[in-house]
């Protein structure tokens, strides 16, 4: 269920003191890894145990006094003299480099369009002129193609230099790999590691934003800064620009502000069809265009109605024509608009400034837009508690049940018509009143 860096990393030190129907409990060797294990894998370590139980026990972890005995021992064999030995702490692998590589993913199967066509400039510069245009900072929606520029980017690398060193990873790897090394005092490896790296990639740096890592993010600055001075190439890869990510260190947000930003956006009409068309050979024009139709403009999604096409004509030794596709594809869901999309249209109606309505004022009219946009966010996106405490202001998991629980407010017409306003803005056609008709106010 997990990889094997994260497995060796947190597992390793750790053990099943007990095991039944209703309870498992992992003793840990420490303080860190027993707050890791609660906080990341509580979910994970339940589903396993009712694998073998039947039912889904409740998780606890404990320190392990034996464990706790056993990494001590290991510290304190580690510190004697000895002969070298293969590094195995998750992160300072050599020979595992390099990590997260899809090789499928070159500039060749790119589609390019007026939609991707700066971002894939700005990444072959990185591959002609590595260190001119860094750090790189590809940002734009779910499925738009970074993640396929920053493969391709270390692929055609590796292709041209094979003696570089080419590190691509995502921010809980190195999270957990800097903990590791932490923890067995094996900081100075960790570091050369990326001292001797010649091309760093970081796919998902938004989830550097998500929670506090102080540590790793200043570690990350020192890399960076180093990577500049040697002038080596560094790529990077998030939902967002630099500027909306929250939780990042100022320095930190500083050095990739500094660096080029290129965004992806949505493709359009004329660049879905080339996508389809470079997907499969066999898809007529007609059924390329109600493929084009049935996405939302996503890359990935384009990619799997092409997929789902194809293999029903391979099952099947009949090319589908028009009604077989119409069939076989499901009508155009509607989208659920995002949690910025609502707050911002919140916003706007309330005529209050969206950092206010994120903030900690607590003012009045501002308290009032806050505990709308958490419910409408909460009633249209289908974002989680966390996600929404996480947008706003970083507040806990209670305090945004509090708000939910507490309802809208008075009784209030004026209230009830901004509502109603912001929700023809996000071409919801529900009324106020029937979608907040199971709170136990309304309005």
């Amino acid at each position: 269920m997990l990889p094997v860096a994260s497995f060796n990393t947190w597992f390793s030190n750790a053990s099943v003191d007990s095991l039944t129907e209703n309870e498992i409990v992992i003793g840990a060797a420490n303080r860190f890894v027993k707050a890791w294990l609660e906080n990341h894998y509580r979910d994970i370590i339940a589903e396993a145990a009712k694998s073998v139980t039947g039912t889904k026990p409740e998780v606890s972890v404990v320190i392990s006094r034996q464990k706790y005995k056993e990494q001590i021992q290991v510290q304190v064999t580690d510190s004697q003299p000895a002969a070298p030995a293969p590094q195995t702490v998750a992160g300072t692998d050599l020979a595992s480099q390099p990590l997260f590589r899809r090789s499928q993913h070159t500039f060749d199967n790119f589609t390019e369009g007026s939609c991707n066509r700066f971002a894939l400039a700005a990444a072959r510069q990185a591959v002609d002129n590595p260190g001119e245009y860094s750090p790189l900072y590809l940002f734009g929606g779910h499925g738009l193609g970074k993640t396929h520029l920053l493969h391709a980017v270390c692929s055609e690398v590796s292709r041209r230099n094979p003696a570089y060193k080419v590190l691509c990873i995502n921010p809980d790897y190195f999270v957990q790999s800097y903990s590791a090394a932490y923890m067995n005092n094996r900081l100075p490896e960790f570091k050369k590691r990326y001292e001797e790296c010649d091309l760093l990639a970081i796919d998902d740096f938004q989830n550097f934003s998500h929670g506090k890592k102080t540590a790793s993010q200043k570690e990350l600055i020192a890399i960076l800064d180093n990577m500049q001075h040697r002038n080596r190439q560094v790529i990077i890869a998030a939902c967002g620009a630099v500027h909306t990510l929250e939780g990042l260190d100022p320095m930190l947000a500083s050095r990739l502000g500094g660096g080029l930003q290129a965004r992806l956006d949505t493709p359009d009409d004329l660049t879905r069809r080339s996508i389809i068309t470079n997907k499969s050979e066999n898809i007529s024009d007609e059924v390329a265009s109600l493929i084009s139709e049935r996405t939302s403009g996503s890359i990935r999604e384009i990619e799997g109605l092409v997929k789902t096409v194809s293999a029903m004509a391979k099952i099947t030794g009949v090319v589908p024509d028009l009604s077989d596709v119409e069939q076989l594809l499901a009508p155009k869901a509607i989208e659920k608009p995002g949690i910025e999309k609502i707050s911002r249209t919140v916003a706007e109606v309330f005529q209050i400034p969206l950092a206010d309505i994120r903030g900690k004022k607590r003012q009045g009219s501002i308290a009032q837009a806050r505990r709308v946009s958490i419910h409408l966010v909460r009633e249209l996106s289908g974002c989680s508690l966390n996600e929404i405490g996480n947008f706003f202001g970083n507040r806990k998991h209670s305090t945004i049940i509090n708000i939910l629980k507490n309802g809208i407010g008075s009784k209030n017409p004026v209230l009830c018509n901004k509502i109603n306003d912001t929700l023809k803005s996000l071409n919801q056609k529900i009324k106020a009143e029937k979608l907040f008709s199971s709170q136990a106010e309304i309005f």
